[in-house]
């Protein structure tokens, strides 16, 4: 975070405009890094490097869409640095998780976008310490808008409002997009740059935080596992506690990454960045590397998919040849029901008779003779097989 943040704002010149402290902008970035995820909990992927990286992804945003000339130094300054921060000192918890428990912050915030404004309360709570306050240069004119637009910022990347912006985003989509240009048959160049500044900066921080969807194959997938096993962590904290366990944390259910990752990408992240690449570049390179991303999730699940029919089908031979008992009619009348489609199956589910038409005539008669015992028939009365 240190190295990331002198850099941007040694990039944009702000160190200078501004006649920032050096000394307080370094003592600030290094107080920010130590402090950024909980000490108590492992943040694997809330921490100082998303951070950073979130900052960095913005700053490019900002100057390969073509942005940047639209901001003043005062809204640079702000974004950068409600980017660097916009998950500081975070309690590897979620909105839901402070909600459900009623924890003190869910108190401050009135349930609403809980850890964004924890995130900016410990945020202006570090910079009201003199020795680390960057922005003690800004007139108080410029203190105030710094600080409103770190809020709007921060505040835009609650995922409870996600499908707010999707909707925003569509509806430009359909007067400016490309896709709709040439479904008119019209020649089409971006106008991007004069959708409001505000929504644009929060589109971008958004497509930042979410941005390791479109990273390299190795990173994305280290950052996927990263947020994996900190959900795990919390699934974990939440079992001890006696709550519920809140979705995609429980680690002894949760545990096929690939089709957590398909329905993350298909409801959550495909509506949002094919709409942004609509208005900007339909041809961006983020959106080739996201859709490279999501065809290797859906690979890898068709793959786990079909290993486990094959597993299956294996379990269902090896008890084919076993002695049969109560115990392996049930095993095996489960494991051929694996087996069938999933069309036929819920037909069965909604024709009882349908499914066990499906089975072999002979496991059927057995199955038969074995529940008839269940249900009081006597031992001597059933086949040698069934009553060894």
């Amino acid at each position: 975070m240190l190295v990331i943040g002198e850099a941007l704002l040694y990039r944009h010149n702000l160190i200078s405009h501004f006649s920032l402290d050096r000394h307080v902008v370094r003592r600030f970035l290094l107080a920010a890094e130590a402090a950024y995820a909980n000490e108590k909990a492992a943040n694997l992927y809330h921490n100082a490097v998303h951070g950073a990286d979130v900052a960095l992804t913005m700053h490019l945003f900002l100057t390969k869409f073509g942005q940047v000339e639209r901001l003043t130094k005062t809204q640079l300054l702000a974004v950068l640095i409600a980017a660097l921060m916009h998950d500081f000192n975070h309690p590897n918890t979620t909105n839901a998780h402070e909600a459900k428990i009623g924890s003190e912050r869910a108190r401050i915030h009135s349930d609403s976008s809980i850890l964004e404004r924890h995130h900016l309360h410990s945020t202006f709570t570090l910079l009201s310490y003199q020795q680390l306050d960057i922005f003690a240069p800004l007139s108080p004119e410029d203190r105030r808008e710094v600080r409103a637009l770190m809020i709007d910022l921060v505040l835009a990347t609650d995922l409870s409002k996600h499908f707010d912006f999707i909707a925003r985003l569509r509806t430009l989509c359909a007067a400016q997009g490309a896709a709709a240009a040439a479904k008119n048959q019209q020649n089409w160049s971006s106008t991007f740059h004069e959708v409001d500044l505000n929504f644009t900066l929060q589109v971008a921080i958004k497509f930042a935080d979410l941005g390791h969807s479109f990273k390299s194959d190795e990173q994305h997938r280290t950052w996927t596992q990263r947020v994996t096993d900190e959900f795990h962590a919390l699934g974990d904290v939440e079992r001890k506690l006696g709550v519920p366990i809140s979705a995609l944390c429980d680690r002894r259910k949760d545990t096929n990454i690939a089709r957590s990752q398909i329905g993350f990408f298909r409801y959550v992240l495909l509506p949002f960045y094919s709409a942004v690449a609509d208005l900007i570049d339909p041809l961006m390179l983020p959106l080739t590397r996201f859709h490279d991303n999501f065809r290797a999730w859906q690979l890898q699940n068709m793959e786990q998919s079909a290993q486990s029919v094959t597993d299956t089908a294996k379990a269902v031979n090896e008890l084919r040849q076993a002695p049969l008992n109560r115990s392996s009619t049930v095993a095996l009348a489960n494991a051929q029901v694996k087996l069938q489609p999933i069309g036929s199956q819920r037909e069965g589910s909604s024709r009882g008779n349908s499914r066990r038409a499906s089975f072999n005539p002979a496991l059927q008669e057995r199955s038969l003779r074995a529940s008839r015992e269940i249900l009081g028939g006597t031992l001597s009365s059933l086949p040698t097989a069934i009553r060894e």
